[in-house]
């Protein structure tokens, strides 16, 4: 059945804006892309960086603007100074950075202890002819591998970027998560309206995986198909940051299909945090 919500990217490097339905609230304003060289958050790089405000050239100025977004909260007082600048293309720049570091200092992460549901939703160009009909169709289409984006060759692998700042509506903190094919062959995955199975999993203190969220599922059989993503593309996905008491390794597992023993993709493993009745007690899964 069709869903009547959808989620938007705010991605590092990449933005991908995905349809939501008109009773939802508007989305949050995008982020500007993190500068590829980094920021300088001292006192000189962020007076550099008001004064690149006044720019005369237009990518300049948002350049400049993009570094006091990424230096973050150390910016806020000379964005408020700039704010009294006789200049008003100064003035206005100001003004839209102070409102995106609001943004983002109103977004938080999933610190509860109820399971939350998978938030991967992707887009296929292909039809799957297969299916009933009828499933939500993601506007979250592939896209080209950037030529900077490392991945290894002849593989489907699932990129975690933990340095990149994502929403998930309405106001949950999120990262970015990159499904890339690197192979010569198009891959299939199982979806549930247009949501596919990329599961976050957390180690426990006995050293074994569990997921964490519950995986996509619908009463009605047209819900269910298949998405594509083609060689040489990539999707993007933003999915929530977690927060807890229990400091752990995760991951994400990439099922490809409903299938029992189904191949699945797991990403490297990263540093995070969650909330310790997410995991099982006495390996009992919940």
């Amino acid at each position: 059945m069709l869903r009547a919500f959808a989620v938007a990217v705010l991605a590092v490097p990449l933005a991908v804006a995905l349809l939501r339905a008109e009773d939802e609230p508007a989305p949050p304003p995008s982020f500007p892309p993190r500068p590829a060289g980094g920021v300088d958050a001292s006192a000189d790089g962020v007076a550099a960086a008001v004064r690149g405000l006044a720019a005369d050239d237009a990518a300049e100025r948002e350049a400049a603007a993009a570094r006091l977004f990424w230096i973050g909260e150390p910016s806020r007082p000379a964005l408020e100074g700039a704010l009294q600048s006789k200049d008003a293309e100064v003035v206005s720049q100001a003004r839209q950075v102070l409102a995106l570091l609001d943004a983002r200092k109103s977004l938080a992460p999933l610190d509860g202890a109820q399971r939350a549901g998978v938030a991967a939703m992707v887009g296929s160009e292909k039809e799957d002819k297969d299916a009933l009909g009828g499933f939500y169709h993601s506007p979250n289409v592939p896209v080209a591998i950037p030529d900077s984006l490392k991945a290894p060759e002849n593989a489907v692998s699932v990129l975690v970027d933990t340095a990149g700042v994502a929403v998930v509506p309405p106001r949950t903190l999120g990262m970015i998560v990159r499904i890339v094919n690197r192979t010569r062959e198009e891959a299939a995955f199982s979806a549930c309206d247009s949501v596919i199975r990329l599961v976050l999993e957390a180690k426990d203190k006995d050293g074994k995986w569990w997921p964490l969220e519950d995986e996509p599922e619908s009463f009605c059989g047209n819900s269910y198909h298949r998405a594509f993503l083609p060689e040489k593309k990539m999707w993007v996905v933003a999915v929530p940051v977690y927060a807890g008491e229990f400091r752990t390794k995760l991951r994400y597992r990439l099922w490809r299909s409903y299938q029992e023993g189904s191949d699945s993709i797991l990403s490297a493993e990263f540093d995070g945090a969650v909330n310790p009745a997410l995991i099982p007690a006495g390996g009992e899964k919940k």
